[in-house]
């Protein structure tokens, strides 16, 4: 069995990501560092792990409702 604060803590680094990675157009930076971040928009490397990340929080919300 998953521990219930699996979700909780999802939820929490999803909307740091929200906060501190999404562009003005939606889409998430490939890198943030202390001084610079690397906002080309890269679909391999952070469009679709991310879309596949919002689908599981989703189904694991959803099963827990």
């Amino acid at each position: 069995s998953r521990n219930p604060s699996y979700g909780a803590f999802a939820w929490r680094l999803f909307d740091f990501a929200r906060e501190r990675m999404q562009r003005r157009d939606g889409s998430y930076l490939f890198q943030r560092r202390r001084a610079w971040a690397n906002a080309a928009p890269h679909i391999r490397w952070m469009a679709a792990p991310m879309l596949h990340a919002l689908t599981l929080l989703q189904r694991v919300t959803e099963a827990s409702a």
